[in-house]
């Protein structure tokens, strides 16, 4: 048995669990616990077990359903990776919502082509909730954030705006020059809508030329992870 607290505040919670096996027939078991807001990861608890039962996920079976990188269902996520998405949020919030994620070290992808990647960042009717909606031991400060980190940690590429800057629209559309190795991207954000007009917050990233080992990557180590 073991033992995991962790902070947490009124709401909704889940639970997601997942299974592994590894080529030694170990098997690594992992507990999410996903935030009533945004279905965001708060905490990673993993197990090991050399028993194992393998287990096949359906499209069609209840698990399918599960939310995958920011409110993508399995089949969005699978036709994302099939058409060269690393990463594709396509968020938008029609009801009022305080929507965020602060938490984490990013999420990994291999390059094994020199390559280029798009990006693509949109943002519109994000409202500044600043010292009023947040709670504050995650943050009290609107932003969002997007970053891209080389294979030696440097950040290659960096957004961020912060406060009322989050309520100007933002469309951007721009390219990456990559290289072969272990990337890693990523997203964080804090901010309110008004249940009015919808919010849109779109963070894509998407392969130019589209490499099968790359593709397969993705597929084993982000669809099939979970």
């Amino acid at each position: 048995m073991i033992m995991v607290t962790d902070t947490v505040y009124p709401g909704t919670w889940y639970v997601r669990l997942s299974t592994n096996q590894t080529p030694t027939e170990n098997t690594s078991v992992t507990a999410k616990l996903i935030d009533p807001y945004v279905w965001g990861f708060s905490s990673d608890t993993n197990f090991s077990s050399a028993e194992n039962e393998e287990e096949q996920i359906a499209e069609d079976s209840p698990l399918s359903a599960q939310m995958y990188d920011y409110y993508r269902t399995y089949e969005q996520t699978k036709a994302d990776i099939q058409n060269g998405y690393i990463v594709n949020t396509g968020v938008s919030f029609s009801e009022r919502a305080m929507p965020i994620v602060t938490s984490g070290g990013g999420t990994s992808f291999y390059v094994n082509h020199d390559n280029s990647i798009n990006i693509s960042i949109t943002l519109k009717n994000l409202i500044d909730g600043t010292g009023h909606h947040y709670w504050k031991p995650i943050t009290d400060i609107s932003f969002v954030s997007f970053e891209v980190y080389d294979p030696s940690g440097k950040a290659a590429y960096s957004f961020y705006k912060e406060g009322t800057e989050i309520e100007d629209a933002v469309d951007i559309d721009t390219e990456l020059a990559v290289y072969p190795g272990e990337w890693r991207y990523k997203i964080a954000f804090a901010y309110t809508t008004n249940g009015i007009e919808p919010s849109d917050m779109e963070f894509a990233l998407r392969y130019k030329t589209i490499f099968e080992d790359d593709i397969q990557w993705l597929v084993d180590n982000k669809l099939n992870k979970f």
